[in-house]
C-alpha cells in the first residue's frame, strides 16, 4: 500500500514538468514582444534592452526556461510582474485563499445536495420524481455560468438589493457567487450519482441481501451507496479540480481578488509571468488533489486495496524464486 501511494506521488514530477514546459511555450509563442508594453513607442534601443534585462528575456529560451523551473522547484519563485515589478508569488499567496475558499464551499454544498438526490432519483427509477430530478438537472447543466451570474446580479443585488454586486468581503458578497459555482457542480455531479447507483443497485450481491430480508435502507447505504462512491469519488476531485481553474468567470462577474481575476487581469496587461505563475499553481493543485482521490479509491473500496496488495505479491513471488 505504501509503495503505491510513493508511486503515485512520484507521477506528480513528469506532470509538473510537463505543464511547466507548455506553459512556457505557450508564452514564448504568443506573438508580438512583450517589451512594447512596458516601453514607449519612441523608446530607443538602449532603453528596449534595458527593459528586456531587466524582464529576464535576454537569456536564452532554453536558458529561461531552466532558470523559471529552478526557481519554482527550489523557492517557489514564480519571478516578478512584469508590470508592477512585484513578486508573484505574493501575490498568489495573497489570492489563493479566496479562490479555494470558493471552490471548497461550492464543491462540498454541491455534494450534500448532489448524492442525495441522486440516490433518490435511481431509487424512484423512472418515476415522476426521477424525470423531475433528471429535467432539472439536464436544465441547470445547460444555463451558461456568465448568464446565471448576470441575472442573479440583476435580481438580487440591482433590484431586491438583497445581496452586494461586488464582492465585500462580507458572508453576503459569497451568496451569489458560491451559488453561481455549486449549480454547474451539483447538476453534473446528481447525474453521475444516479448512473453510478443504477449498476450497483442492480449488482447480484444486492439481489442476494434483499432475500436476506435486509431493510431496503440498509441496502442502499450500507452496500449500494458506498460501492458506487468509487465513479463519484473522481467526479467530485474533477469537479473540485476545475471550480479552481474554473472560477475565473464567477470570480470576474462578482470582482473577488481570487486567482481566476489574477490571471484575466494579467492578460490584459500582457503580464505573462502573472498569468504563467497562475496557471502552474491551478495545475499544482489540481494534480494534489487527483493525488488524493486516487489514493481515497483504496480507503473507500477494499476491493482495490486488496488488488494492490495481491498485484505486489505477484511481482514479488518471481523475485524469490530466482
Amino acid at each position: 500500500m505504501l509503495r503505491y501511494i510513493i508511486k503515485r506521488i512520484l507521477y506528480v514530477i513528469p506532470i509538473m514538468l510537463g505543464v511547466l514546459v507548455i506553459v512556457f511555450l505557450l508564452r514564448v509563442i504568443i506573438p508580438g514582444d512583450p517589451i512594447e508594453m512596458f516601453v514607449r513607442s519612441d523608446a530607443s534601443v538602449e532603453e528596449r534592452e534595458a527593459k528586456r534585462v531587466e524582464l529576464g528575456l535576454n537569456y536564452p529560451i532554453p536558458v529561461q526556461f531552466a532558470r523559471y523551473v529552478w526557481g519554482v522547484a527550489t523557492r517557489l519563485d514564480f519571478g516578478k510582474s512584469w508590470a508592477g515589478n512585484v513578486p508573484v508569488r505574493d501575490d498568489l499567496l495573497l489570492r489563493f485563499p479566496i479562490t479555494v475558499r470558493l471552490a471548497f464551499i461550492s464543491v462540498f454544498i454541491a455534494v450534500l445536495l448532489a448524492i442525495p438526490l441522486g440516490v433518490v432519483s435511481a431509487v424512484k427509477h423512472n418515476s415522476f420524481l426521477d424525470q423531475f430530478i433528471l429535467l432539472a438537472t439536464l436544465i441547470l447543466t445547460s444555463i451558461p455560468g456568465f448568464w446565471l451570474a448576470l441575472m442573479l446580479l440583476s435580481a438580487f443585488a440591482v433590484k431586491v438589493h438583497w445581496f452586494p454586486a461586488l464582492y465585500n468581503g462580507t458572508i453576503r458578497s459569497w451568496v451569489l457567487p458560491v451559488f453561481v459555482t455549486a449549480i454547474g457542480a451539483m447538476s453534473g455531479l446528481c447525474r453521475i450519482t444516479r448512473t453510478s447507483m443504477l449498476e450497483v443497485i442492480r449488482a447480484d450481491y444486492v439481489r442476494t441481501a434483499r432475500a436476506k430480508g435486509q431493510t431496503e435502507q440498509k441496502i442502499i447505504y450500507n452496500h449500494a451507496l458506498r460501492n458506487a462512491l468509487i465513479p463519484v469519488l473522481a467526479a467530485v476531485g474533477n469537479m473540485l479540480g476545475m471550480q479552481l481553474g474554473g472560477a475565473i468567470i464567477t470570480e470576474t462577474m462578482f470582482g473577488m481578488p481570487g486567482i481566476g481575476k489574477y490571471i484575466v487581469d494579467a492578460i490584459g496587461k500582457r503580464d505573462f509571468i502573472c498569468v504563467q505563475g497562475g496557471v502552474v499553481l491551478l495545475a499544482f493543485v489540481f494534480t494534489i488533489i487527483n493525488l488524493l482521490v486516487d489514493i481515497s479509491y483504496t480507503l473507500v473500496d477494499p476491493r482495490l486495496r486488496s488488488s494492490v496488495i495481491t498485484t505486489r505479491k505477484k511481482k514479488a513471488r518471481p523475485a524469490a524464486a530466482a
